[in-house]
């Protein structure tokens, strides 16, 4: 699971939860996209077991943030309580970051309802829920991207692996790796600024995998050959 910035942590007693709670009727669940203004619970959306890639987009003002924080109906009870499910997805930007965000993160669903609170200016979530492939997807060669994103789905053999990182205009860069099943490592990288170096992931089991990636402009480039 990844937590990208500081934690907007929020509990909410059940009366402020009625208030702000956003209905979901049946044709929106099966899209599984929701737009909105502010600041929205939306849930308890159900979701199949596995990798859920949650994209997100938002159009605000400079003097405004965005976040949002998924949440699992531990309780079943189509209710967020205080303190319930809190699962470490989130995303948390502020001004000219937020202005503009477009960005994705992951998380392991367990199946049944979970919940996301948003609060932004004018936004759109979407749960991407990633069926497993019938076949392995492409080996990595690299991957490009700028700020919080999930990249495209790659297969690894069994075995140990190495993978350059280069990291510029600024942003905490942060890597994990994540399986199908949603299941993901430490974090692989774990630097302020701008960083270039490589890191190494022991013990892979074969699969497909994806790159869940916070920071400024960076690339992600697989080097040398498999240990097995």
């Amino acid at each position: 699971i990844i937590v990208v910035g500081a934690v907007y942590a929020i509990l909410f007693s059940g009366n402020n939860i009625e208030d702000k709670k956003e209905k979901t009727a049946s044709t929106e669940q099966s899209k599984l996209i929701f737009d909105g203004e502010g600041r929205k619970l939306i849930g308890p959306i159900e979701l199949n077991k596995g990798l859920v890639v949650l994209r997100a987009k938002n159009q605000t003002g400079l003097n405004d943030v965005f976040s949002l924080n998924v949440y699992f109906d531990k309780n079943g009870n189509g209710t967020l309580e205080e303190g319930e499910g809190y699962t470490g997805g989130n995303i948390s930007v502020g001004y000219e970051d937020a202005e503009a965000f477009d960005g994705a993160i992951t998380f392991k669903s367990n199946g049944g309802g979970y919940f996301v609170d948003v609060d932004g200016g004018r936004w759109q979530i979407n749960f991407d829920q990633q069926d497993k492939l019938a076949k392995n997807a492409p080996a990595p060669d690299s991957f490009a991207g700028k700020g919080i994103q999930v990249t495209k789905k790659f297969y690894l053999p069994a075995g140990e692996y190495t993978f350059n990182a280069n990291n510029k205009k600024g942003g905490n860069f942060i890597v994990y790796m994540v399986d199908e099943d949603g299941n993901s490592t430490p974090r692989l990288v774990n630097e302020a600024g701008d960083f270039k170096g490589d890191f190494t992931v022991n013990n892979v089991f074969a699969g497909n995998y994806v790159f869940a990636i916070s920071g400024g402009e960076w690339t992600i480039t697989k080097i040398g050959a498999e240990k097995h």
